[in-house]
C-alpha cells in the first residue's frame, strides 16, 4: 500500500507541475533546504521545486506524510566549523542572517550524506585564511587553487567549481582590452587571487597601475563607485551578482581562469578532504545530480519574474481541482512523455552549460570559438565570440569564406597544427601556440585552448571548443630578452676570451673569431689606424680571401668616402655594396661576392684607433638593431683589450729592453776583453731590435780611421774586416760629423757615399748608423742593416740610441775601470728611472690611486732604516715598492676598475695579481732580491693572507713593513666607494689587527714613527 501511494502520488505531481508549467511557460527553478534527513524519491523530488509548486502540492504532501511518515535516521555527529565571508552567490549572509549560496548549499548536502553538523564562523576574506592556518576554523569554502596557498592549506582534488575575473568600471571608463587599464587606479580584494595575479599582469606587461586593496568584495565596488577607484577586478560570480546594485558598468575584459576548492588546515580534516571528493565525484559525472542543480540555483541565470508569486494561490486550487476529479490518470500518460522530453532538453542545456563552464575556467582568452565534425571528418564553425575580428582582421564571413582556421596559419607551423588536431581527433586537449596571419599580412601569435566533443556513441570526435589568446607582445618580448641575453653572454664570453689572452696577436685573431661566431657572419675584419701615416691596414681578419688582406694595407682615410668614412660616430651600413660608389677595392669585393658590409669604429679615450668590420657573402643581409648593437659591444670589448695587449706587450718590450741592459752590463763587469764585449752588445742589438746585421766600428786615432771591431749576420767575409777613413762611406761620413744616418730605402739612395756596391750578396734595404762617443770624443761607429725595408718609431730609435751608449760604454770601459764603475752607476740610475717610470705608468692606468707608490714606497724606507735595516737591502726594499703592483698589469680593466665588490669569480683573478709580478720579474736577475714585496704584500701574520698564504716570519721582514704602510696609505686616501679615514682610525685600525694582519713588532715601530711625526703628510 505504502509503495502504491508512493506512486500515486508521485503521478498526481507531475500531472499538477505539468499543467502550471503550461499555463505559465514557466522554466522551473531550484532552491536550497539543508537536511540530515535521508528519504526516499519524492523527498528528493519536492527538495528541487519552486515555491509556488510546494504551495500547490501541500495537500498532496501532508496525505503522503500521513499514510507514510517520515523517518529520521541520525548518524554519529561530526561538528565542522566553516568559515563564511561576503561574496554572493557562492558564499553569503542574506537579509534574513542565514548563511547561504553554492558552497555552502552544496557542503550541507556533503554533510547531510556524511552526518557532520556544520558551525558557520562569519570574517573577512583575509581574516578567514588567517584563521584557517591557525586551525581555529576546519574548512573554508570558495578558495581558489595557487601554488603559494598549496604551501599553506590543504585542497581535495576534484574542482568544487571554476571561475574567473573580469573587470568592471564606471560609466566615465571605458575598458575594452586588458592593456587599457595602463594608468588607471584598481581596487581589488586584499589578499585574493585576483589581487596576485592582476600584480602578475602589471609586471609582466610594465603597465602603470595603481592597486587599491580592500577587506570585502562590497567595498572593492564601493570604492569605484565613490570614485576612489576607476576599475575593479573582482571574481565574475560576484560581479554579475551585485554590479548593477553599485551603479557599475559591466566590460568584457575576462582573464585568470581558476578552480574552486574547499581547503582546510594543513595537515589536517583529510578525512574531510576525502568525503568532498567522494560525492563531487558521483555528482560531477550525473547531469541530474544535485551539483548540477545547485549551479544552475545559485551559478545561472533566473528568469522567474515577480508575477509569478500572484498564481500561487491558483495552481493550489487547480492542484486539488484536479486531486478531486482524477484527472491524475489521463494526465500519466502524457506527462511520462513530456517528463522525457524535457529531461533530453535539460540534459542537453546542462551539457552545453558546462561546456562553457569549462571552456571559460580553462583559458584566459581574447576570443572563443566553437566548431562541429561532420561525418567526413571536416571541421564547420558553429560561432565564435570575442575581440577575433580586431584580432584577425577578418570579418566571420571573411573568415569562413577564405577556408577558416587553416589557411590562417603561418606555412612553417602547419606540422604543429597537424599534430594539435591528431591529438584532438585521439580525445586529448591541447594548449598550443601557433603563429598566425592576419588579413594585412602581419605575422602573430595565438596560444591556442582547445577541447574535443567526443561522442561516446560513434567513438570519434564530433566538435572541438576553446578559445585563442593574443600573445603577440609577450613573444615580442620574449624575443626582446632571448636577443639581449645573448647580446650579453656574447660580450661576457668575448671578454673572458680577449681579455685572458696578452699577446697583441692572440687578441686580434681572437677578437674575429669571437664576432663571427657571436653574429653568425661568414667574414670578419679588424682595421687598425697608422697613427704616422693616417692609412687603415687590416691586421686580422677571420674567413676574408688573402688577396683582400693584402690589398687592403694602407688604405689612406682620405680614400673613404665622407658618408661612411671609419672615423664616424654612426655604424656604418652598406646594405648592397653594388649600389655604393666610391668603396675602396669595391671590384675585388664585388669579384669575390661580398654584399653587405657593416663597420664600427673602436675608440680608446676617445679617439679613433681602428673599426671592426662585418661581411656577407653571395646575398644582402639585413642586420637587426639588437646584432647592430652587439657588434658595438663588440668592437668596444676589442678596443679594450687591444689597449691592455699593447700595454702588456710595451711593458715586456720595456722589461727585455732592460733584460739587455743588464746582460750587457754584465758582459762588460765581467770581461776586459772589448770584443767580447762588443759580441754581445750586436747579438742583443739583432735580438731586441729585429735587425738583420750589425758592424761595429773602433776609431783609431793614429792612423785616423775607423776598423770593424765585431760584425753579426753578414752573408760575406768581405763585410768582416772593414777599414774605412774618415769621411769615406757612410761609416766614415758619420765619424766625421758626429751625426747619425739613416736611409730606409738602400737601393734607391743616389748619395755618392752609398756603400751599395762593397754590399754585393747582402740585399740590404735599410741602413742606419750612429757614432760612438764617451766623454765628448769619438770612440767609434755602430751600423745596422736589414734586408727589409724598417718603419721604426721613436721607442726604436730611443732604444738603438741606448744600445749605441752602451757600446760606447762598453769599449770605454775597457780602457778605465773607475770610468766603468761611473758608467755602471748611471746605468743602475737608468734602471731605477725606468722602475720609477713602470711606478707611475701603473699609478696612470689606476687613476684613482695615483701618487701610491711613491708615498708607501718613501714610508717603507723610512721604517725600514727606523728598524736599521741596511741601505744594501733598502735598495731593494725601494724596488719592490715600486713594483709592487706591477702584477696588476694582468689583471682585466673590467675586474681593476670596477666600482662596486668584486664578485667571488673576480676576486679569485685580482688575488693573482702577486703571481704574475713574480712571473714577470723573477726571470730578471737584477731584480730578484726585490721580490719580496711584489710576491708577499698581501700576506697575513695569521696565515689568512694570499697567495700563498704565509705565516709569521715565513713573510720576508720586506713585506711585513710594507703591508702596515699599504693599509696606512690605503685608508687615508679617498677611493670611489668610500671617503678616507682620519688619521686615528686608521691608527687604531691598525693597532687593533696587530697581531691578526700585520707583525706585532712592526706594528709598535709603526705606530712610534706615527707619533713622532707630527706634520707628517705622505702627499
Amino acid at each position: 500500500m505504502s509503495i502504491f501511494m508512493n506512486k500515486l502520488i508521485l503521478f498526481i505531481f507531475y500531472g499538477v507541475e505539468k499543467f502550471v508549467k503550461t499555463i505559465c511557460n514557466f522554466r522551473p527553478r531550484y532552491t536550497s533546504i539543508s537536511t540530515k534527513s535521508k528519504n526516499t524519491k519524492i523527498i528528493r523530488l519536492l527538495l528541487h521545486r519552486n515555491l509556488f509548486q510546494w504551495l500547490s502540492v501541500l495537500v498532496l504532501l501532508l496525505i503522503y506524510m500521513s499514510i507514510n511518515p517520515l523517518n529520521h535516521t541520525y548518524a554519529a555527529e561530526r561538528s565542522v566549523r566553516v568559515g563564511v565571508y561576503q561574496n554572493a552567490p557562492k558564499v553569503f549572509l542574506n537579509e534574513s542572517g542565514q548563511v547561504v549560496g553554492f558552497f555552502i548549499d552544496l557542503l550541507e548536502e556533503i554533510a547531510k550524506n556524511e552526518g557532520w553538523s556544520l558551525t558557520f564562523h562569519f570574517c573577512e576574506w583575509e581574516t578567514c585564511l588567517v584563521a584557517l592556518q591557525a586551525g581555529e576554523i576546519d574548512i573554508m569554502p570558495d578558495v581558489a587553487y595557487s601554488p603559494e596557498r598549496d604551501e599553506l592549506y590543504d585542497f581535495h582534488h576534484i574542482p568544487a567549481g571554476e571561475s574567473w575575473s573580469r573587470v568592471y568600471t564606471n560609466s566615465q571608463v571605458v575598458i575594452n582590452r586588458i592593456d587599457q587599464i595602463n594608468g588607471q587606479t584598481v581596487a581589488v580584494l586584499n589578499g585574493s587571487i585576483q589581487q596576485t595575479e592582476l600584480e602578475q599582469t602589471i609586471r609582466n606587461n610594465g603597465f602603470d597601475v595603481s592597486i587599491v586593496t580592500a577587506q570585502s568584495l562590497e567595498e572593492v565596488f564601493q570604492l569605484v563607485a565613490e570614485g576612489s577607484a576607476s576599475i575593479a577586478v573582482v571574481n565574475h560570480f560576484f560581479g554579475e551578482y551585485t554590479y548593477q546594485d553599485f551603479g557599475l558598468v559591466r566590460t568584457p575584459v575576462i582573464f585568470n581562469a581558476t578552480t574552486l576548492y574547499y581547503a582546510t588546515t594543513q595537515g589536517t580534516n583529510q578525512d574531510i578532504l576525502n568525503a568532498i571528493d567522494a560525492n563531487l565525484s558521483t555528482w560531477r559525472n550525473d547531469p541530474d545530480s544535485i551539483y548540477f542543480s545547485l549551479m544552475s540555483r545559485w551559478l545561472g541565470k533566473s528568469d522567474q519574474d515577480e508575477w509569478f508569486k500572484y498564481l500561487t494561490w491558483a495552481s493550489f486550487g487547480i492542484a486539488i481541482l484536479l486531486f478531486l476529479s482524477g484527472g491524475w490518470v489521463l494526465l500519466l500518460r502524457k506527462q511520462v512523455k513530456d517528463r522525457t522530453r524535457h529531461l533530453e532538453i535539460a540534459n542537453q542545456k546542462l551539457s552545453e552549460k558546462e561546456e562553457g563552464y569549462r571552456l571559460i575556467s580553462t583559458v584566459t582568452s581574447d576570443y572563443m570559438f566553437s566548431s562541429k565534425v561532420d561525418s567526413a571528418g571536416k571541421l564547420t564553425l558553429n560561432w565564435i565570440a570575442g575581440a577575433f575580428e580586431a584580432i584577425t582582421g577578418y570579418t566571420l564571413e571573411e573568415y569562413i569564406a577564405q577556408g577558416g582556421w587553416r589557411t590562417t596559419v603561418h606555412p612553417d607551423d602547419y606540422t604543429l597544427d597537424d599534430q594539435d588536431l591528431e591529438r584532438l581527433r585521439s580525445n586529448q586537449p591541447i594548449i598550443s601556440e601557433i603563429r598566425t596571419i592576419t588579413k594585412n599580412g602581419q605575422i602573430t601569435w595565438a596560444r591556442v585552448y582547445a577541447h574535443p566533443v567526443w561522442s561516446d556513441e560513434r567513438n570519434e570526435l564530433v566538435g572541438i571548443y576553446g578559445a585563442v589568446q593574443d600573445i603577440t607582445d609577450r613573444k615580442l618580448a620574449e624575443e626582446k630578452i632571448r636577443q639581449q641575453t645573448m647580446r650579453a653572454e656574447a660580450l661576457v664570453h668575448t671578454a673572458a676570451n680577449i681579455n685572458s689572452r696578452l699577446d697583441l696577436d692572440d687578441v686580434l685573431s681572437s677578437i674575429c673569431e669571437e664576432t663571427a661566431r657571436a653574429l653568425a657572419v661568414p667574414a670578419v675584419a679588424l682595421y687598425m689606424l697608422d697613427k704616422v701615416h693616417h692609412t687603415n691596414s687590416i691586421v686580422a681578419d677571420y674567413g676574408l680571401p688573402a688577396v683582400i688582406r693584402e690589398s687592403s694595407l694602407q688604405i689612406p682615410l682620405s680614400a673613404y668616402p665622407p658618408e661612411f668614412s671609419p672615423i664616424l660616430d654612426a655604424p656604418i651600413i652598406l646594405q648592397d655594396i653594388t649600389t655604393v660608389s666610391d668603396l675602396p677595392n669595391k671590384e675585388l669585393f664585388q669579384s669575390l661576392a661580398f654584399r653587405t658590409i657593416v663597420a664600427v669604429k673602436m675608440v680608446n679615450k676617445d679617439t679613433y684607433i681602428g673599426s671592426l668590420s662585418i661581411f656577407s657573402i653571395g646575398e644582402v643581409r639585413q642586420f637587426s638593431n639588437d646584432e647592430i648593437l652587439l657588434l658595438e659591444g663588440l668592437s668596444n670589448q676589442a678596443a679594450q683589450a687591444i689597449t691592455n695587449a699593447r700595454l702588456f706587450e710595451n711593458i715586456e718590450r720595456q722589461l727585455k729592453h732592460i733584460e739587455s741592459l743588464h746582460t750587457i752590463d754584465t758582459a762588460i763587469v765581467n770581461s776586459m776583453d772589448v770584443r767580447l764585449a762588443l759580441k754581445v752588445i750586436a747579438e742583443e742589438i739583432i735580438n731586441r731590435l729585429g735587425v738583420d746585421a750589425v758592424d761595429i766600428l773602433l776609431y783609431k786615432p793614429a792612423s785616423i780611421s775607423l776598423e770593424s771591431a765585431v760584425s753579426q749576420g753578414f752573408r760575406t767575409s768581405e763585410m768582416q774586416k772593414r777599414i774605412f777613413s774618415l769621411g769615406q762611406g757612410y761609416a766614415g761620413h758619420i765619424a766625421s760629423t758626429l751625426k747619425q744616418r739613416i736611409i730606409l730605402d738602400l737601393p734607391a739612395e743616389k748619395d755618392e757615399l752609398n756603400p751599395m756596391r762593397q754590399f754585393s750578396g747582402e740585399d740590404f734595404i735599410s741602413y742606419f748608423g750612429t757614432p760612438l762617443q764617451a766623454k765628448g770624443q769619438l770612440i767609434g761607429v755602430l751600423e745596422i742593416f736589414n734586408r727589409t725595408q724598417l718603419d721604426p718609431d721613436q721607442e726604436w730609435l730611443n732604444f738603438l740610441e741606448t744600445l749605441a751608449g752602451q757600446a760606447a760604454i762598453a769599449i770605454e770601459s775597457i780602457k778605465s775601470f773607475e770610468e766603468l764603475q761611473i758608467s755602471n752607476t748611471k746605468l743602475i740610475m737608468a734602471y731605477d728611472a725606468t722602475i720609477e717610470g713602470w711606478s707611475r705608468a701603473m699609478d696612470l692606468r689606476d687613476e684613482e690611486t695615483e701618487g701610491h707608490t711613491q708615498r708607501v714606497t718613501q714610508l717603507t724606507i723610512r721604517l725600514a732604516r727606523k728598524m736599521g735595516i741596511s741601505e744594501e737591502q733598502i735598495v731593494h726594499i725601494r724596488r719592490g715598492g715600486l713594483l709592487h703592483d706591477m702584477g696588476k698589469l694582468g689583471i682585466p680593466d673590467r675586474i681593476l676598475h670596477k666600482p662596486d665588490k668584486l664578485t667571488e669569480e673576480e676576486w679569485v683573478i685580482m688575488q693573482k695579481h702577486p703571481t704574475y709580478a713574480y712571473k714577470m720579474l723573477s726571470s730578471i736577475e737584477y731584480l730578484r732580491p726585490a721580490l719580496d714585496i711584489p710576491y708577499c704584500h698581501h700576506e697575513k701574520w695569521d696565515g689568512t693572507g694570499y697567495p700563498r698564504k704565509l705565516k709569521g716570519e715565513e713573510i720576508p721582514l720586506a713585506a711585513r713593513i710594507f703591508s702596515v704602510v699599504d693599509v696606512w696609505d690605503a685608508l687615508t686616501s679617498d677611493r670611489p666607494y668610500r671617503l678616507a679615514w682620519d688619521r686615528k682610525r686608521v691608527l687604531d685600525y691598525i693597532e687593533q689587527n696587530s697581531g691578526t694582519y700585520f707583525d706585532p713588532q712592526i706594528v709598535k715601530v709603526f705606530l712610534q714613527e706615527m707619533g713622532e711625526m707630527t706634520s707628517f703628510h705622505l702627499s
